[in-house]
């Protein structure tokens, strides 16, 4: 996965969905875009296992990084969960404890989870 650049040094102009600090001054932030990792999804017809899980990480208004785990029953509303994190390293951690435990789903379950191929 790859964090998106959300934050310019003040003497970067930025053009679209930016935080002006007051008029005629330089930008503070851009606007927060939710990184979405691919899906996850783990299927088996035959034993009737059908799950998805989905992680995004984004920024919230006091400059925390977001991340957001979702998770349950393909066609279900499921569960989510969020943690709130300082900084990247925090966040970095999480996201990559968190796939490590879904690498295990095969031992687990017996169905290891796929990504979902995205269409552009």
């Amino acid at each position: 996965y790859h964090w998106l650049n959300v934050c310019s040094p003040p003497d970067i102009a930025v053009p679209l969905g930016v935080i002006p600090r007051s008029p005629g001054t330089a930008p503070l932030c851009r606007f927060s875009v939710p990184l979405l990792l691919n899906p996850l999804v783990a299927l088996d017809p035959a034993r009737n296992i059908r799950r998805r899980y989905s992680i995004t990480a984004s920024l919230d208004l006091f400059g925390m990084i977001v991340v957001e785990t979702r998770w349950g029953r393909i066609g279900s509303h499921g569960q989510a969960q969020r943690h709130a994190f300082i900084d990247r390293a925090a966040a970095d951690r999480h996201i990559a404890a968190t796939l490590r435990r879904r690498g295990t789903a095969e031992t687990r379950i017996g169905v290891p989870y796929k990504p979902v191929p995205t269409e552009i």
